[in-house]
């Protein structure tokens, strides 16, 4: 329906009433074919499962993990309760609650320990428990406020001393500048004295 006036301005902009509908114009339906071109095949290509993992023969995590927490840097208690309580969902038995969870994440990677099984994967896996056994702090960066490669033995020994079976984790304060450790590769192989680190 026009009202007074309309038909007259349609007129002039060569559009009919019945352009003016709510319908498309053909002119989208090639733009609309090429849209349905870049968005299908993608979601097509994600078809099967994946291929599960194969061992190469290297360590696999398995038993106890135990940490030892060293704080370079000053940690507010929020901050460091974050990062415990993060720790602490790994052994969360998730039966009950909504997925996904910190737990279940952890529970593929607990599974690795069946593909290292001589012929692969056999029943469920061992749970693998994380605890932390140890906390040191460095409010005051005792090393430096730049960390190199050359500085993580030094820290290393500080956090695991009196826990030589754990497993250092050094969380770097704001302040800290992280230098080679991060960026470009994903671990560092090692021995200090008769420990074998990875970093």
């Amino acid at each position: 329906m026009l009202f007074c006036g309309e038909e007259e301005a349609l007129d002039k902009m060569k559009i009919t009433p019945m352009m003016a509908s709510s319908s498309p114009p053909r002119h989208w339906f090639p733009l609309l074919f090429l849209s349905l071109l870049l968005v299908v095949p993608p979601v097509l290509a994600h078809g099967g499962p994946p291929d599960p993992p194969t061992h190469h023969g290297g360590s696999v995590l398995s038993g106890n993990l135990n940490l030892a927490l060293l704080w370079y840097g000053p940690f507010g208690r929020g901050q460091k309760r974050v990062i415990r309580s993060f720790i602490n969902s790994l052994n969360y038995n998730a039966g009950a609650n909504l997925e996904p969870q910190v737990s279940s994440w952890w529970r593929v990677v607990e599974s690795y320990q069946s593909f290292a099984k001589p012929g692969g994967a056999h029943g469920p896996a061992p749970p693998i428990r994380v605890k932390v056994v140890r906390q040191v702090g460095y409010r005051d960066y005792s090393i430096g406020k730049v960390l190199t490669v050359d500085f993580i033995k030094p820290l290393v020994e500080k956090a695991v001393a009196g826990a030589p079976k754990s497993l250092a984790v050094i969380f770097a304060g704001r302040g800290a500048a992280v230098q080679g450790l991060c960026m470009g590769k994903c671990a560092i192989h090692g021995v200090f004295g008769t420990w074998r680190v990875t970093i």
